[in-house]
């Protein structure tokens, strides 16, 4: 009829120590691996390129996302755990509330039999103070598992929402690696399609088609810009595009990792450049998309011998009436003059005056 364990609180501390134990190294990981990203992307800062702080976050997710494993499947097995020693207190519990009430008949009968005072009766009734005193401390402790397996059960859920903001953090990392690195090659898979296809139609192409890209590629990282350099381009954004110090230099930022990445003559042209970006293609609001059309308004410009204005216009045109992207807009443009459409140089103006009718044409 007892319990059998009159040391399940002692058990259940010991497990619970152990447990935090674990954990306690596990969170010793996270916090290290967080420092090591902290110390390198600070290396990185003014010398590494993008796609050098974003290799290094992929490594530091990769890193986070093991160590954030091995806690979720603690705080799943201490939920399993947990759950089971609940589940056998329970029973245990039960089985005690039933032996209370089988003794309880007894001792009504000894009562009756034999009176109050009887030997028999008292023993009955020494057996039934114990079983009471046994399902007190049993009942205690299934109130300390039940709270346990909530703990636990909030623990595994929180942990598993982490491990889950992590991979999803890490997709996105590595598909701003993709596109980063995919950039130059399309455009200049792009480029050399238009070139291949005006050289069968007799027309005079230049050299510099592919040369734009493979200049993009061997540049990534290499370049470095001076204080005195960055100071007169963000005068250049801060004028052209009227706005306040503060707001220029966010925007300053992206032009460096722009002409950084090998793009532009100077950081003072992809400034110019990108300030035409943002006059003509109001529908730019975050970073990523601003990079990518200047990126390909460069590289367009320069291989269909343009300008960086006409070639913004022209995409304008196809973002804001027909609701393109960025890459979709410059993709078609690409296609355009493949087909054979700027033969007279004036596709982007053409665009730009007539796609107002053309988008009320339907």
């Amino acid at each position: 009829m007892a319990l059998g364990d009159n040391t399940i609180g002692g058990r259940v501390r010991l497990d619970t120590d152990q447990f935090e134990n674990g954990i306690a190294g596990i969170n010793r990981s996270l916090k290290r691996i967080d420092a090591e990203f902290r110390n390198t992307s600070e290396q990185l800062r003014g010398v590494g390129s993008e796609m050098d702080q974003l290799e290094n976050k992929v490594n530091h997710l990769n890193q986070k996302i093991e160590a954030q494993t091995q806690k979720m499947k603690h705080y799943e097995q201490a939920l399993r755990t947990s759950q089971q020693k609940q589940q056998e207190m329970r029973q245990k519990c039960e089985q005690l509330a039933t032996s209370m009430q089988q003794l309880e008949q007894e001792i009504q009968q000894s009562t009756q039999a034999y009176g109050k005072n009887a030997q028999e009766t008292k023993d009955l009734q020494a057996q039934y103070n114990q079983l009471q005193q046994e399902y007190k401390q049993g009942t205690q402790a299934l109130q300390r598992l039940t709270a346990q397996v909530s703990r636990n059960d909030t623990a595994f859920n929180n942990a598993s929402a982490a491990l889950h903001r992590y991979r999803n953090e890490l997709g996105d990392t590595e598909e701003r690696i993709e596109r980063l690195g995919n950039v130059s090659g399309r455009l200049r898979e792009r480029m050399n399609e238009v070139g291949n296809t005006m050289q069968e139609t007799g027309t005079k192409v230049s050299q510099g088609f592919g040369a734009a890209a493979v200049g993009v590629a061997a540049g990534v990282g290499a370049l470095v810009v001076n204080a005195s350099q960055f100071e007169e381009a963000n005068k250049k954004v801060q004028s052209g595009l009227g706005l306040t110090r503060e707001e220029s230099l966010k925007v300053s930022a992206v032009a460096k990792e722009v002409w950084r990445e090998g793009y532009g003559e100077d950081l003072a042209s992809v400034s110019d450049s990108l300030v035409k970006v943002k006059r003509n293609i109001k529908d730019i609001n975050d970073d990523d998309t601003l990079k990518q059309v200047t990126r390909d308004s460069e590289i367009l410009a320069e291989t269909m011998e343009s300008d960086v204005n006409e070639v913004t216009r022209g995409a304008a045109q196809l973002m804001g009436r027909f609701g393109l992207s960025g890459q979709q807009a410059f993709d078609l443009l690409a296609q355009g003059s493949v087909k054979g459409l700027n033969y007279s140089n004036e596709l982007f103006d053409n665009l730009s005056e007539y796609g107002p009718l053309f988008h009320e044409m339907g």
